[in-house]
């Protein structure tokens, strides 16, 4: 059932979201037309499942809380361009005035930079980043790791052979290892359909040799494991050892989808669920996580300018947040009853505790930077 539909929260496509600790922390994606400043870190917004009210995140990194000093001596006009824009030139600095300077980011190596197309895994209660890309910047090799106690990250100093940088690909974890499949590849300028594992425990990368009749090259694919096999689809989140497929895009038909199905990897069979609740929107590019026996869903972007052939024209991104719930109970359904009387007289005879999770539940979030010290007691329990 379809029980929570909030708007105002994090503007975001193409992010990434683990849960961690009973919490739902959602890393970097863009909006269209929102710059983002180019020597910050990757931006974090975390949810509280008790209330639904997200909360930025800043990193705690030592490197990112004091101005950098300025380096003494004259520099050349582009110089001068890249310090004020936050950038750093490659190289001796030269560049021919044809096509876009290259750049590098001015955070250290082991603070990931704004991206989108990445995927974040949870292991032994931190979150691990890999890959990416930013339009300034291209694609990300590296492997962070981010601690949801200090707020800090660090680089992971891995060995092997780790996959080229890229974005647009999947990771899911089995066991001890993280399995990354596709992607487009950066320096080959290529979709890829090769598998490689990360190994935690040895911080060892290795390129899997594989067979059988594996995906075609694509890249912005949804990946799940199930029973320790991992599967490849448009679909996003496991839930009993089923995976769910939400909405998505039809690239032939120009079409955006909002429904629902279900697949049974032990019986290998498809269902189209009908579930109660107000639907989210037609979308694609969107995030979900499972969090005990709800998906959470946020963000993506949906079609705008529909045509009398169903078609788009346009896509807008979206800022809101929704809940699928897989067990309602019977507080759930009363609450979203009682909601519906908020504009009447009898509303504010509710006890005050009531009112509250009301409000919670109908109230549209405003996303605001917080003071980040000590955060876990800013966010409210209820």
């Amino acid at each position: 059932m379809w029980t929570i539909a909030i708007e105002g929260g994090p503007r975001r496509v193409n992010h990434a979201a683990v849960e961690l600790h009973g919490f739902i922390w959602s890393f970097g994606g863009y909006c269209s037309g929102e710059r983002q400043s180019r020597d910050r870190p990757i931006d974090i917004h975390v949810l509280n499942p008790a209330n639904y009210r997200w909360t930025p995140i800043e990193a705690q990194n030592e490197e990112l809380l004091v101005p950098k000093e300025r380096a003494i001596g004259p520099m050349s006009f582009e110089q001068e361009v890249f310090e004020r824009a936050g950038l750093a030139m490659l190289g001796d600095g030269e560049w021919d005035g044809e096509g876009p300077p290259i750049l590098q980011s001015t955070l250290p190596a082991h603070v990931p930079y704004p991206r989108y197309g990445h995927t974040v895994c949870a292991f032994g209660g931190k979150a691990y980043l890999w890959g990416g890309r930013n339009d300034d910047y291209g694609a990300s090799h590296l492997l962070h790791q981010f601690d949801p106690e200090t707020l800090k990250w660090t680089l992971v100093s891995t060995s092997g052979y780790p996959p080229p940088a890229r974005d647009g690909h999947t990771a899911v974890v089995s066991g001890h290892r993280m399995y990354v499949f596709g992607g487009f590849e950066e320096e080959l300028q290529r979709f890829s359909q090769d598998t490689y594992s990360f190994d935690f425990l040895t911080k060892t990368w290795s390129k899997l040799t594989t067979s059988g009749h594996p995906p075609i090259w694509r890249d912005f694919h949804t990946a799940v494991a199930i029973n320790d096999k991992m599967y490849i689809y448009g679909g996003r989140r496991v839930y009993e050892n089923k995976m769910f497929v939400f909405g998505g895009y039809q690239g032939t038909l120009n079409k955006h989808f909002n429904d629902l199905y279900s697949y049974d990897p032990e019986s290998g069979v498809w269902a189209m669920l009908r579930p109660a609740g107000q639907f989210p929107c037609e979308r694609r590019r969107q995030c979900t996580v499972v969090v005990d026996d709800k998906v959470y869903l946020f963000g993506g972007t949906m079609p705008v300018g529909v045509t009398i052939d169903n078609s788009a024209t346009g896509l807008a991104d979206l800022d809101d947040l929704h809940v699928f719930d897989f067990k309602p109970t019977l507080r759930t359904l009363c609450l979203l009853k009682v909601c519906t009387l908020r504009d009447t007289p009898e509303f504010k005879l509710l006890p005050r505790e009531l009112r509250k999770d009301c409000e919670n539940v109908c109230r549209a979030n405003e996303v605001a930077m917080s003071t980040v010290d000590g955060w876990f007691r800013q966010l409210p329990a209820g």
